[in-house]
């Protein structure tokens, strides 16, 4: 996979910040991959506990993605760098809810 980031300029960017930057880029891209839509799931009849338990784990995880996407969509507009310290653990943060969910980032 060759990935572009197209919230970066094309100019030297530190390692962190280009480490935010793809991570997030791959995010755009799984959504991209969609269509655009991270539909929930609803459930139907005749599902089994076990498979509901999955269905519910994938609810979260799509409302996981839908909120860091939208965060994303807004933090990645402010070129402040290096961010103040305040928006450096908000960062934090949010790239570690989306390493939690990495796994499901595939189409």
């Amino acid at each position: 996979m060759k990935l572009k980031i197209p919230s970066l300029a094309g100019k030297w960017h530190d390692p962190d910040e280009v480490l935010l930057h793809a991570a997030f880029a791959c995010l755009e891209n799984h959504v991209a991959a969609c269509g655009g839509k991270l539909e929930r799931i609803t459930f139907g009849n005749g599902i089994s506990f076990s498979e509901m338990s999955s269905i519910v784990c994938q609810n979260v995880q799509t409302e996981e993605i839908k909120c860091l996407y939208a965060w994303w969509q807004e933090r990645k507009l402010c070129q402040d760098y290096p961010p103040n310290p305040i928006q450096w653990d908000k960062d934090t943060y949010m790239l570690q809810r989306l390493i939690a969910v990495r796994e499901t980032l595939w189409t």
